[in-house]
């Protein structure tokens, strides 16, 4: 069974659900003949799958726990090129944690009390 991520945003309401973790991407140099048969053989391992075919080279898109597992099957068909993983459930994580400074930011600005005079101070130098 694949693994589940449960995050919980800064206001404790953005739960997701990431099944696949990896965003992974590449280019095989291969004839593109190849790419019906190569996607067959990859669905099963993720989804949001797209492969395409053209002339000598197969573009390949795919989210999956087992990004190894997608380019092992595609080195047998194929110089890699172009190799790409992202780690959906960081990247999640970093939206949130980037939503929670915003928030809090916000919270802070809302709890300044206006003042009637305020100063800045300028000076040249390191200093």
């Amino acid at each position: 069974k694949p693994a589940e991520a449960k995050m919980q945003g800064a206001q404790g309401t953005e739960d997701i659900d990431i099944k696949l973790g990896y965003c992974t991407e590449f280019i095989i140099l291969a004839d593109a003949d190849k790419a019906n048969n190569f996607r067959s053989d990859i669905e099963k391992m993720g989804d949001s799958t797209i492969v395409v075919g053209y002339e000598d080279v197969i573009k390949v898109h795919i989210h999956t726990n087992d990004p190894g597992s997608v380019l092992a099957k595609a080195v047998q068909l194929g110089e890699l090129s172009k190799i790409k993983i992202d780690n959906m459930r960081e990247e999640h994580r970093e939206v949130l944690l980037t939503k929670e400074e915003y928030n809090q930011g916000e919270a802070a600005t809302e709890e300044s009390e206006e003042v009637k005079y305020a100063f800045v101070s300028v000076a040249m130098g390191e200093g």
